[in-house]
């Protein structure tokens, strides 16, 4: 389109140059051939721009439809993109957040766990102590003493129940002169029956206090092997606890590295999104300059259609309508430069590069 542009304009200038300033050795014949040629010009002209005005409304409407359609699904893009990284941004927040709320948690649990732990040893040791402590006493006490003593006093109300006996029967012997030895010895035998008595008493009583203390020790043994159980599980259960902690923090290390490789994949899309979108006003831009060229050529149709045969346009006043309807730097700049080549060299390398929004 830049291309028909500028060979229409150059078609134009040159018309209008010849028509203004005819050639020096042409005369008069030169002058009414001239004449016929604009005319044939004209009509050319007047056929063409029309065509090309359609073209370039076709193609500025094209272009503007396809940018509006491609700028309103990258914004669309860009909008659902830059509200991932707002999501992603708050769901790294609260796992963090919850993170420490979890660590937080299982300290607790873990110190929890610690103290009974130690509680459970430490009574396990002062059962294990008093444990001891019973079954020396029971071996060495009764054992070793008391039912020695007790063996004792058996044999010291037999030996008496003997010496009781032997008496009555020297009693017995002697007759009536030993009849107060005899009332002495009956009664130290019943004395000797009644230790006797005692002594199995208590024997019977110290059997059943040793088989109860037997019972309780056996239920201190049952007691500490229960608390060692106890011990056992909390010791399992503070290993799957930590086990369980290690295997959250891969977890958590693990979603946080999968949230920060998003969210630099996110950025790196939201960063081409912006590039798309400066690209597709530079096209927007494109699409500003094909409409101004329809506008310059139905401009320059109107002039055409309403000089008529034979009357003289003023060339100043064609060119100052044209120049009006320029925006852009880089098109007065074109417009210099093909008016003036010499002094349009030096201005239009610093303006054609631009890219002007209006």
């Amino acid at each position: 389109m830049l291309f028909a542009l500028m060979f229409i304009t150059g078609i134009f200038l040159g018309f209008w140059a010849g028509r203004l300033w005819p050639a020096a050795g042409g005369g008069a014949e030169g002058a009414g051939n001239g004449g016929n040629v604009e005319v044939k010009v004209i009509e050319q002209l007047l056929k063409l721009l029309p065509v090309l005005r359609a073209s370039l409304e076709e193609s500025a409407r094209a272009t503007e439809e396809g940018v509006l359609k491609a700028a309103g699904a990258v914004g669309e893009v860009t909008a659902r993109v830059r509200q991932g990284l707002a999501a992603m941004e708050t769901l790294l927040k609260t796992q963090q957040e919850g993170r420490g709320q979890r660590k937080e948690a299982f300290f607790r649990v873990f110190q929890s766990l610690e103290e009974g732990l130690g509680l459970l040893q430490g009574r396990m040791g002062a059962s294990e102590e008093m444990f001891k402590a019973i079954l020396d006493l029971e071996q060495k006490a009764w054992d070793e003493k008391i039912f020695g003593i007790l063996s004792e006093l058996e044999e010291i109300s037999a030996r008496t129940r003997m010496v009781a006996l032997n008496a009555a029967i020297e009693a017995a012997r002697v007759g009536e002169m030993g009849r107060g030895f005899a009332v002495v010895a009956k009664e130290v035998q019943r004395l000797a029956g009644q230790a006797e008595k005692a002594v199995q008493s208590v024997s019977q009583f110290g059997h059943s206090l040793l088989q109860g203390i037997r019972d309780r020790i056996s239920g201190m043994e049952n007691s500490a092997a229960a608390l060692k159980s106890v011990a056992d599980e909390l010791k399992n259960s503070q290993r799957e606890a930590r086990e369980l902690v290690a295997m959250h923090r891969q977890w958590d290390e693990a979603a946080a590295g999968d949230a920060a490789r998003i969210t630099a994949e996110l950025k790196t899309i939201d960063r081409h999104l912006d590039e798309g979108i400066t690209a597709f006003q530079f096209q927007d831009a494109v699409a500003q300059q094909i409409s101004h060229v329809r506008d310059i050529l139905l401009r320059v149709e109107e002039l055409l259609s309403g000089g008529g045969a034979g009357e003289e346009i003023d060339r100043v006043d064609i060119l100052k309508e044209l120049e009006k309807m320029y925006s852009m730097e880089s098109e007065r700049s074109v417009h210099r430069r093909v008016l003036q080549p010499d002094a349009g060299a030096g201005e239009g390398g610093g303006t054609t590069g631009n890219v002007e929004f209006f």
